[in-house]
């Protein structure tokens, strides 16, 4: 691969970065509706970055960068699990409020 060549290739791929950090970044500050556009962003960037075949010589390099993304989307998914537990303890305990009025008005 000539070298303009994988200098372009090299700004996909840090673009595809910073896409999946802006990703975390959303789901840290609990921005959920905005996941989604900033997921179809990346998943544009990540088919443009592989539309073209890929060499043996990069195969470990793509290897890599693939983990790279991979440790970001947990990032990511942790952030989802901690949400979705807090939302769980929070409709618990509004449904033991609602039992308690219910057996108040009772």
């Amino acid at each position: 691969m000539g070298t303009s060549s994988q200098n372009a290739q090299e700004i996909k791929w840090l673009a595809i970065l910073k896409a999946s950090q802006a990703l975390v970044s959303a789901a840290e500050q609990s921005q959920w509706n905005e996941l989604p556009l900033h997921a179809k962003y990346r998943d544009k960037l990540i088919r443009d970055y592989f539309s073209k075949p890929l060499t043996v010589e990069n195969a470990l390099q793509v290897q890599d960068q693939i983990q790279q993304i991979l440790a970001l989307d947990e990032q990511v998914l942790g952030c989802a699990r901690r949400q979705q537990e807090q939302n769980r303890t929070i409709l618990k305990n509004m449904r033991s409020g609602s039992k308690a009025i219910k057996a108040y008005q009772s």
